[in-house]
């Protein structure tokens, strides 16, 4: 809340999830102008609550589900992203390693975090072998997840937070 009231800024723009929260809200107690962003097709609990109070609500897919004025104005991706979008796709072949990343907001992290683990132990052995899955979870289930993953022969990196997408980008084969 201190930045903005020093800052001044006319307006405060907010992407969603947890970690735009806090902001979000420091600008409607100080009267900013508050334009928010659902990247997905379903509104966030965070950007459902932040819309009633938000100048514009943008939105990367048209008829975002709960999003009830908004325009549509697609995904603003990081010129490091964005670089991805000429390298060619590298498939894992024969007994190489997959590379499988699992992202979700805090709802999608939960339905990603009792349902993917399950899958995976489905697998065949072999299969589960090759299998070097990254996950993001909520800070607070992450030795939860890392339970639900023993037994399973895939190699896991769990955690609340990546700092480094562009290369979790370009190295994955499947990203759920």
């Amino acid at each position: 809340m201190l930045i903005i009231a020093r800052n001044r800024p006319d307006c405060v723009v907010g992407f969603g999830g947890y970690a735009s929260f806090p902001c979000a809200v420091a600008a409607i107690l100080l009267g900013k102008n508050l334009i928010i962003h659902e990247q997905n097709s379903v509104m966030s609990r965070t950007n459902r609550f932040l819309a009633k109070y938000a100048a514009a609500v943008a939105a990367s897919f048209p008829k975002t589900k709960y999003a009830p004025r908004c325009t549509q104005t697609g995904m603003p991706v990081r010129g490091s992203i964005s670089s991805l979008f000429s390298v060619p796709y590298r498939p894992s072949r024969d007994e190489q390693p997959f590379n499988l990343l699992v992202l979700g907001g805090s709802q999608g992290a939960k339905v990603f975090g009792d349902i993917i683990p399950e899958a995976i132990k489905l697998l065949p052995e072999n299969l589960q072998k090759r299998i070097n899955l990254t996950q993001q979870c909520r800070r607070d289930d992450i030795e939860i997840l890392r339970q639900k993953y023993e037994g399973s022969k895939c190699q896991t990196v769990i955690s609340h937070f990546f700092d480094n997408m562009p290369e979790l980008y370009e190295n994955c084969h499947l990203i759920i």
